[in-house]
């Protein structure tokens, strides 16, 4: 057994993905946009996947905090990819106890951060990814590191901005994660789709461009049940880009000054 960190991500809808009328072609794709998400260097010096179906799992090889970083920037580029691919994804990571396994004839992964991963994945109501409670326990002062508080000193703002670059862009406080109806919404963390940029402008229009593929997946969804969990998604997702905005335009503004 190790300890570290572990995503389970499930494909919502994926019957209809094989049942395209595709086939193969779509499963070769599904697997190719998997592939290129997680291609990211960062990502791959700390963490190992596999690929079962409409289940894709993720694990550390270490348990510390680049490890923990490089897996949510794995699940941030893999839910924006398969998003601009009309596959949305909801999934939960998790941190403890695991086993991963790979022999000449496969690769066994089971173990306590699993089981916790998977049973907040099946909770949720929504298109999203969550981070656990055992996660927020391992990495002290999460939501100090991912803040993006707006304050009335704009240059307090973009200078809170800039200091945690590395952990806002595809992390974020949510306080409605949604779990099915006996259970209500959940007050805690969940991962932003992102392709990997850090740049205000770029994280805004990336953004944007998120936003528009949930619209168009929700356009296609099958009853008012299926289009209400894109839109708990597109609400939260507006809020953080409209502070990506303004953060945008005070750094544009802060250019300008300079130039004069």
């Amino acid at each position: 057994m190790q300890t570290g960190f572990v995503a389970l991500l499930d494909v919502l809808g994926f019957s209809s993905l094989i049942s395209s009328g595709q086939g193969v072609d779509s499963l070769q794709r599904y697997l190719g946009h998997i592939e290129e998400a997680l291609t990211d260097q960062a990502v791959r010096a700390e963490t190992d996947y596999v690929v079962f179906s409409d289940s894709i799992v993720l694990t550390t090889r270490q348990d510390s905090e680049d490890a923990f970083k490089a897996i949510v920037l794995g699940c941030s580029r893999v839910l924006a990819l398969l998003l601009a691919h009309e596959i949305p994804l909801r999934g939960a990571v998790a941190h403890g106890s695991f086993l991963r396994s790979p022999n000449a004839a496969g690769i066994f992964v089971a173990g306590k951060a699993i089981i916790d991963a998977y049973q907040l994945e099946v909770a949720q109501d929504w298109v999203g990814i969550m981070i656990a409670p055992s996660v927020v326990k391992r990495i002290s002062n999460l939501a100090e590191r991912c803040s993006l508080n707006s304050s009335p000193n704009m240059n307090e703002w973009l200078k809170e901005a800039y200091e945690h670059l590395s952990w806002a862009p595809f992390l974020q406080p949510c306080a409605h994660i949604p779990f099915h109806a006996s259970e209500g919404l959940y007050d805690g963390f969940a991962i932003v789709p992102m392709t990997g940029e850090t740049q205000p402008p770029m994280l805004r229009d990336n953004l944007i461009k998120t936003m528009e593929n949930l619209k168009w997946l929700k356009s296609l969804a099958p009853n008012p049940s299926a289009q209400s969990k894109y839109d708990r998604s597109l609400q939260w997702l507006y809020q953080i880009q409209e502070k990506w905005r303004i953060v945008a335009i005070l750094e544009q503004e802060m250019k300008d000054e300079k130039k004069t």
